[in-house]
């Protein structure tokens, strides 16, 4: 393939709404209403809000062979994502996610699929290692046999791994996936869980020392933090009413891997990303931060903020 292109390792899924007052203590009996099914799914969201860019782009992951997953894909293939690549097996089960809506915010059960491993072909292979980044998370590693050395080929040939560390993708042998890294995502909750007892400081140091090049933590409405080896700084957000959060992470993860895609300076791509997350929360569903870049520096102007002149 002579067209640069990106690749989001993990498959689209159902997202079933249910709206409810208020998420439970244990033990509670409380009341939810179903507002419907809709195509979600993490990394098929981040692929999404990519593709809408112009870039081209693939979703890559092992499905099932049934009418949901045509469904599925069908939903990426009019948001400009490439599926040709993806592996698809009748005797596989997939996840879901279940999102309970509340007046502010939302609680999330990831329902997992089949643990069944794919193993890759030297054809499939040779897809990957073509790649200019490779979005995926740990998880979604796990479903294909070598997984730890499918990384080290990739980082040997030049693709950029970005992981999307969220507390629900967590592994316990993450170190051997990270090393090989060249951006890592966290939000405050999985930060807290991979760090265990070290301080902020020391397990970050401890990542760059692995290999990783960035390291973004976002803070919700307190925007987020970029760190280098260099240098460290934060974005904040814009002033909006919220519809619905989710997606907002994935927005953002994919527009930062955007921006830095096209060569701007990390600051650049904070702010765009951080602009980006907060116009997709203003919409209601998963897919809600699929824009243009156009639109998206219409909106960081209305606003007044710098960004134009950061190079």
């Amino acid at each position: 393939m002579n067209e640069e292109y990106v690749i989001f390792i993990g498959g689209p899924c159902v997202d079933e709404y249910y709206a409810v007052r208020n998420w439970p203590k244990e033990g509670d009996k409380f009341l939810g209403k179903f507002e419907g099914n809709v195509p979600g799914g993490m990394i098929a969201n981040a692929a999404c809000v990519y593709a809408g860019y112009g870039k081209k782009t693939y979703i890559f992951s092992g499905m099932g062979d049934n009418p949901t997953t045509d469904f599925l894909l069908k939903d990426m293939e009019e948001n400009h994502v490439d599926t040709s690549e993806m592996i698809l097996d009748k005797d596989f089960h997939d996840g879901k996610c279940i999102i309970f809506q509340g007046d502010s915010d939302r609680t999330i059960l990831v329902v997992e699929g089949d643990k069944q491993q794919f193993e890759l072909s030297e054809e499939k292979l040779r897809f990957l290692c073509g790649a200019k980044y490779v979005y995926t998370t740990l998880q979604c590693m796990k479903q294909f046999k070598d997984s730890e050395k499918i990384f080290d080929i990739l980082k040997e040939h030049g693709v950029r791994i970005v992981l999307d560390n969220e507390a629900s993708t967590y592994v316990e042998d993450w170190r051997r996936y990270m090393k090989n890294a060249y951006i890592g995502f966290f939000n405050e909750y999985s930060l807290q869980l991979f760090k265990k007892e070290k301080s902020e400081e020391e397990f970050i140091s401890e990542l760059f020392d692995m290999g990783l090049q960035v390291v973004v933590e976002t803070l919700g409405a307190d925007g987020c933090k970029v760190i280098t080896k260099e240098k460290s700084f934060s974005a904040s957000v814009f002033d909006i009413s919220i519809v619905d959060t989710t997606g907002a992470g994935d927005t953002f993860n994919s527009s930062f891997m955007y921006a830095q895609s096209c060569d701007w300076s990390l600051e650049k791509s904070a702010v765009f990303a951080t602009a980006a997350a907060d116009m997709a929360i203003m919409k209601q569903g998963p897919r809600g931060g699929i824009t243009t870049e156009e639109k998206v520096f219409d909106f960081i102007a209305k606003s007044n903020k710098k960004i134009l002149s950061i190079n």
